[in-house]
């Protein structure tokens, strides 16, 4: 169906006639209630009655941004052209009618328009990055690079412009100085893999096989497109070095001294999955090697006995057999025992010595994912499991020596000690529930698996004073509400408001409530039109970017092809040739909560937070508080440019504004608290 056109704002009469109310009773509020209550239509009826009863600036751009979230750009073009001949303008509204323009594929007119926004005393950087795609799309590369050099050095963590730079200079020809803007891109945002692919093309022309093949296989960490795959296996013939020379894995030559922990207060002991899946599930290993900085002795659990005893420093290896059984070899590879169910490798001394499994995966399906040495404390179950003929590995350790374990990977050491010792508090509550209660990966026999699904666990190698310091200042204490250990969850940052637990299609759990991490004097958005501004700009929050807290964690911009949102899309159902991305409702707390995701062939709707995240790009959105444009080339849909803010589910603790409250002074008491209204710590 064609959009509709909308040629008039005086017909108040039939526009009543959609609404639920007389047109003289509508408000922006009740408009702004149609909206987060998930029935955009009747919201974008309400704005329009209230631009015939009473015209603005604001119901003029929030009804636009409502139909443009509908896919209804030339109703948004009409929307703003009346509003701009009723001189209801300002540099606000060129802009949104230039992106509404844009959307449409009219790229002459939204250039023209950009011009008009950028010569206001207050220039939009927005507005720059979209005359600079314009420009590109109208083949003036030289100008559109010229405006990104200037957009880049004035806003050096906006990673679109740091990519579009690239792109312009690509097709300039200028492709040395393309590779540093794609790698500029990558390193202002991590999370902008979608630059990788066309970096490796870039590499490729240019015949560093060797670079290309990295940035190929990067991608495939992520996912696994063709292009990434197809690429790998064709440059794997002019390889100029070993694979794993050109993306060698994190080794660990050396032992790490570590102090004893203190028994006392201890909280019993945690069985750890390590080299878990995004699942939290183990990743298929048919052996490992480790080493020991003791002595160890190996029981066969099974049969209660020794089976072997090995001296510290060599490698011994594990391998599964084709029948399920295990087989132990020294660091010659002599046989020194086999096994059918499972072993327990233990120090001769627990408290000082440490363990460092060999080559393990880590964060499987991230950008930052990869393969790394691990060193860690405590004994080790190797389990053989023969119905998958893999070999689980659980790491048993006490609660305390886990947390040393946890929080430098979940929050970075160098933040504030408050913000430290809250989420030291966090990840007791998480490894304690999950241990006691929840039992999520009771079919593995562990308590956690060692990655996002419950927490990141990276073992020795993220110790030091500072964290044991935080563990140690919280020992034993739990977060409670009502005499129960609270079910604590928590994010990276919340974007400025964290949502309830049953706006993330979670529990309605009474301590997960939406609350506010802006500072006192800071508004927050009520209206699509003031949401889309807030994710675009820096209010004064307490997760907001900081000497802590990275640009990329707080506002990010991510350029997507429509080919690789429907690649990723097809592992749920095939859609063709995206055209559109509909945004149907959206929460208070200003995350999106049902999208229509419109191919050529059929469509899709996702409700649930980590699908609407995961589905949107080769690698998930930073989170699902976004709006998004598209661009149209030649009537067919090239990509989508989401504005997002935060990371993270947005539930809980904001990991970033803790950082702000405690640099603002804040104990870890009060964070917990802010965060967790009505809970209490014992």
């Amino acid at each position: 169906m064609a959009p509709m056109r909308i040629s008039s704002f005086t017909a108040a009469v039939v526009l009543a006639a959609f609404l639920a109310v007389p047109a003289r009773a509508a408000s922006l509020e009740q408009a702004n209630r149609f909206y987060f209550s998930g029935q955009p239509e009747q919201a974008l009826q309400a704005y329009r009655a209230v631009l015939n009863s009473n015209p603005s600036v604001e119901a003029a751009l929030n009804a636009a941004v409502v139909a443009q979230e509908l896919g209804r750009h030339k109703e948004a073009i009409a929307i703003l052209e009346q509003a701009r001949k009723g001189r209801l303008g300002g540099p606000g509204l060129l802009v949104q009618l230039a992106w509404a323009r844009m959307n449409e594929g009219d790229v002459e007119a939204a250039r023209k328009l950009f011009d008009q926004a950028a010569a206001g005393e207050q220039p939009d950087p927005f507005a720059s990055l979209g005359r600079a795609m314009a420009l590109i799309d109208l083949g003036k590369n030289s100008a559109a690079a010229d405006q990104l050099r200037t957009l880049t050095a004035e806003q050096p963590k906006m990673s679109a412009a740091h990519y579009l730079l690239g792109v312009a200079l690509e097709k300039l020809g200028n492709n040395d100085l393309a590779v540093t803007s794609y790698e500029s891109a990558i390193k202002t945002d991590s999370h902008f893999v979608e630059v990788r692919p066309r970096l490796a093309a870039l590499l490729e022309k240019m015949k560093l096989y060797d670079d290309a093949w990295r940035q190929y296989t990067r991608t495939s960490y992520v996912f696994e497109t063709q292009a990434a795959l197809s690429g790998m296996e064709r440059l794997s013939s002019r390889l100029t070095k070993k694979p794993s020379e050109i993306l060698p894995p994190h080794r660990i030559e050396n032992f790490t001294p570590i102090p004893a922990v203190s028994e006392i207060g201890t909280m019993g002991v945690i069985r750890v999955g390590i080299g878990t899946d995004a699942g939290g599930a183990p990743t298929a290993k048919k052996t490992i090697s480790f080493r020991t900085s003791l002595p160890f002795t190996v029981f066969d659990m099974k049969t209660s006995t020794e089976i072997a005893r090995g001296v510290g420093h060599e490698v011994w290896t594990i391998q599964i057999n084709s029948d399920g059984s295990a087989e132990i070899a020294d660091s010659r590879g002599q046989p020194r025992a086999t096994f059918r169910d499972r072993i327990l490798l233990r120090l001769a001394d627990r408290n000082t010595g440490t363990t460092i499994i060999n080559t393990l995966s880590y964060s499987p399906g991230t950008s930052w994912g990869g393969m790394s040495d691990r060193e860690f404390r405590g004994d080790f179950e190797i389990v053989a499991d023969k119905k998958t003929k893999r070999l689980i590995v659980i790491n048993i350790v006490t609660v305390e020596e886990y947390l040393y374990g946890v929080l430098a990977a979940e929050m970075p050491v160098a933040w504030p000690l408050e913000a430290l010792k809250a989420q030291a508090v966090m990840a007791r509550n998480v490894g304690v529930l999950r241990a006691r209660s929840l039992h999520l990966h009771k079919k593995y026999d562990y308590d956690l698996c060692d990655d996002q699904h419950c927490q990141v666990y990276a073992g020795v190698g993220v110790e030091s004073e500072k964290v044991r310091t935080a563990v140690d200042a919280t020992r034993g204490r739990l977060l409670m509400f009502n005499g129960e250990i609270c079910h604590t969850v928590f994010s990276s940052n919340c974007g400025g408001m964290t949502q309830r637990g049953s706006q993330a299609g979670w529990g309605d759990v009474a301590y997960w409530s939406s609350v506010s991490d802006a500072r006192p004097d800071v508004r927050l958005p009520s209206s699509p039109w003031e949401w889309r501004r807030w994710m675009q700009q820096q209010p004064d929050l307490y997760c907001a970017a900081s000497q802590y807290v990275s640009n990329g964690e707080y506002r990010w911009v991510r350029i997507i092809p429509a080919d690789m949102i429907a690649e990723k899309l097809a592992g749920k159902r095939r859609v063709g040739r995206v055209r559109q991305i509909l945004v149907l409702k959206r929460a208070t707390s200003g995350r999106v909560q049902r999208v229509r995701i419109i191919g050529t062939k059929n469509e899709v709707i996702l409700t649930r937070e980590f699908e609407i995240r995961k589905y949107l790009g080769l690698n998930s959105l930073r989170s699902d508080m976004f709006v998004v444009d598209t661009v149209v080339r030649d009537g067919k849909t090239q990509a989508f440019i989401f504005y997002g803010a935060g990371w993270g589910h947005g539930v809980g603790f904001c990991q970033s504004g803790a950082s702000g409250r405690a640099e603002d002074g804040a104990s870890y008491e009060e964070i917990l608290s802010g965060y967790f209204p009505g809970t209490n710590l014992h």
